[in-house]
């Protein structure tokens, strides 16, 4: 076995591997995580210091203005979070609570999601039975005042929660890494394929030249003339190697005084060639890279969607 062909097994073998191991790690180990992520308050409208005696009327009271701040729930671990592992209802809470004027589930990841808000003893409530891993919601909150800060209260038996302060994703966003993960997949898809299609087309032939060539069993036209035995290696070369590499053999072998025995005359030269044609092919590196390459570019479009 030739060094080419070692690069390219052990290659293989270790892509193999990792693949295998990511698989397996994400398979046996079972995350137990929710992740609250906290968007900023945001002006929906103020009052302009600059229009008379413009005002914002709210219920009768004088209002400085309208807010609203964003806030996603979403299962980050590897298992559903059901109803029964809650040890009470998700609580949306403020201080005070009566400015909070709305709340509302605006969007669910999948849109199938049983989400919704109700107001339960003057406490506003998110009915969520079940949230599969990867399932999120996105609550907007409408608030009086951009001093109020809504936090979510999940308390679920057997799971960590994960508070973070940042903005949601939104639609253009989540797109842009769909984009990206759909990519690099069918990029890695691609590389995999060029990788098959060369061992397929390339390595296995001359791995089963090699045979030939060690065993004394490849034929050749050995009582023919020049022009016979090149048109034969030729289309025996072709199948095995590139068309540039059997051109630039038969060039080689045409530059050779022709005779009618130029098989058998010549016969441990041609196979010396073909032997160095072997040693010094690259194909089985080439597949080796492709391969490997390919299948971090999958893992690494997985890890984005």
């Amino acid at each position: 076995m030739n060094k080419a062909n070692q690069i390219a097994i052990v290659s293989i073998i270790a892509s193999l591997l990792g693949v295998v191991a990511t698989l397996g790690w994400n398979y046996y180990t079972e995350k137990s995580e929710i992740t609250v992520n906290y968007g900023n308050v945001n002006s929906i409208i103020q009052t302009p210091t600059n229009i008379g005696d413009l005002k914002i009327i709210y219920k009768g009271s004088e209002l400085e203005g309208l807010f609203y701040s964003i806030i996603s729930v979403k299962n980050t671990g590897s298992i559903p979070i059901k109803k029964d592992v809650l040890a009470g209802p998700i609580e949306i809470q403020a201080r005070p609570k009566e400015d909070i004027i709305n709340a509302s589930v605006s969007e669910k990841t999948p849109s199938d999601i049983d989400a919704t808000i109700s107001e339960q003893n003057n406490e506003r409530i998110l009915e969520l039975p079940l949230l599969n891993p990867g399932d999120e919601v996105i609550i907007t909150i409408i608030t009086l005042s951009d001093n109020i800060e809504p936090k979510i209260k999940i308390r679920a038996i057997g799971f960590d929660v994960v508070h973070e302060k940042s903005e949601p994703k939104n639609e253009a966003e989540k797109s842009i890494e769909l984009t990206w993960s759909t990519g690099w997949i069918l990029l890695g898809l691609l590389l995999v394929f060029v990788a098959f299609v060369v061992v397929f087309e390339n390595v296995i032939p001359q791995s089963r030249l090699k045979k030939k060539l060690a065993e004394g069993s490849f034929q050749l036209s050995k009582y023919d003339d020049k022009s016979t035995v090149i048109n034969d290696l030729k289309k025996e070369i072709k199948e095995v190697f590139s068309n540039q590499k059997a051109e630039l053999l038969a060039d080689k072998l045409d530059m050779l005084p022709d005779s009618k025995n130029f098989g058998i005359e010549n016969s441990d030269l041609i196979i010396n060639e073909l032997k160095k044609m072997i040693v010094k092919s690259d194909d089985a590196v080439f597949a080796a890279g492709a391969f490997a390459i390919g299948i971090i570019c999958i893992i690494a479009g997985s890890a984005l969607s």
